[in-house]
Formats: C-alpha cells, structure tokens, sequence
C-alpha cells in the first residue's frame, strides 16, 4: 500500500505497489486495452527478469481490478478518518477480506522529519496514526486472530529540542506490535533513562536489535524458523524476547 516497494519486502519473490484500488489498471485509450496488454506480454518474453514483472503486473491488475471496495463494507462499527493512511489501511482490509492470499503488506505514514515547530505537526500526524490503526483493528474484528501489525520508523529523533522547536535525526526508536497473536501490554525494554550519561552522544541508546524482532516474527508467527538466514543475512538469530505468542 506504498508508491515503492520497501526495502524490508524485496527479494526473490515479486511485490505490487499500489496506493488505492480503485484505479490500478492500465490507463489507455478505450477499445486499446486488450492491445495494450498484449503488447506488454510480448515486448518482454526474452527476457527472464522482465518477463516475470510483466506478467504479475497483469495478473494483479486482472484480480484487483475485480474487486469491488463495496462489496466489502467496513465491519463492527469501525470508522476510517479520510486521511491518506487510514485509506491505505481501509483498502488493504478490502484485500484481506477478498482473501487473495496476502501474506505480508506494508503501509507507510510519512511526515514526521520534524527539524522545526514539532508542537504544531506532531499532535495531529500521532492522531491519525493512532485512529487509523485503531479503526484497522476494529474492523477486521476475529480476523485479527492471524493478522499482527508491527510498527516503526526509518529512524529516531534526538533527546533535546533543537534551535528550531524541533528534533533532529536521532539513533534509536519505538516500535509497536498489535494483535491477538501479541503479548502486550507492556513495554519490553531496559530502559537506560533519559540522563545525559545515559545517552548516545545525545540520543538514546538502542536496547533492542530490530531485526530480533523481525526474526521472531518470522518464526512464530509464518514459521520461517529454517530460513531466517536468507530473510536477514549476517545475523544471529537470539530467538527472540518474547513479544510473540507461539
């Protein structure tokens, strides 16, 4: 549900990007579809790479262009503000609902590189990432017995304000888990505090390894225990700290 495919799901196996259904089609001439479809299967046939693309790109269009977002009404009461993000998680409970098979997806909320005025920009970005999630999970109900949400960020912020009201990049960050699958309720840290000696030059001081957490995702919940070395190279799998239920 992004506009680019994220780093952290490339690989061998090919992903869509897209950023709502309704329109992700070919956009041609009318009575030049069926053409234009052919010219695309047949301009890349020599060649393996660009062969397999072509073909999933028409495979996703015929399926999700099939798909109609009402016929899939949102469930339990839940409402979606009409905001960019809470859309793109609006449509990929359309597309879990249609149950195409989807496995892993990612949906970006951008805006928070806040180097000035961060008391005017961040109050209503953390209101939207909140009520989004809030509304995604209200409205796939039981179906969250096998989805779990992880959230994170790029990066961190610093510590101290900056000159500008602002917070500059920083170390570390916070990420979240949500679903039935997740032992929550708590916070799962060594927390060092917020002391200048328990700083890194400034920021805070990582305590978690986020591919520890992705690991143990990847295990408990898709049981991928045999192949985390290929998922994330060079790293040692410490089989994880618990936030997963088996």
């Amino acid at each position: 549900m992004n506009q680019s495919i994220q780093k952290a799901i490339k690989g061998d196996v090919e992903a869509i990007t897209l950023s709502n259904l309704n329109g992700f089609d070919l956009h041609t001439y009318e009575g030049l579809y069926t053409d234009t479809l052919n010219t695309i299967e047949s301009i890349y046939q020599n060649d393996a790479i660009y062969d397999e693309t072509s073909h999933l790109l028409i495979t996703a269009i015929d399926t999700l262009k099939n798909i109609n977002p009402n016929d899939y009404p949102v469930d339990n009461g839940a409402i979606y503000e009409n905001t960019s993000f809470a859309n793109k998680l609006k449509n990929l409970g359309v597309i879990i609902k249609a149950d195409l098979g989807a496995e892993i997806a990612c949906v970006d909320i951008g805006g928070w590189d806040h180097h000035n005025n961060i008391e005017n920009a961040y109050p209503g970005l953390a209101s939207q990432f909140a009520n989004g999630l809030q509304a995604f999970y209200q409205d796939m109900g039981d179906r969250m017995e096998n989805i779990t949400i992880l959230c994170m960020t790029e990066f961190g912020r610093r510590v101290g304000e900056n000159a500008s009201n602002g917070l500059d990049h920083g170390h570390a960050g916070v990420m979240y888990a949500i679903g039935k699958q997740v032992n929550g309720g708590q916070v799962y840290t060594q927390w060092p505090g917020l002391a200048e000696t328990d700083l890194n030059r400034g920021d805070l001081e990582v305590s978690t390894d986020f591919r520890e957490i992705f690991a143990e995702l990847l295990v408990k919940r898709l049981k991928l225990q045999d192949d985390i070395s290929t998922i994330i190279p060079d790293f040692d799998y410490l089989g994880g700290i618990g936030l997963f239920k088996s």
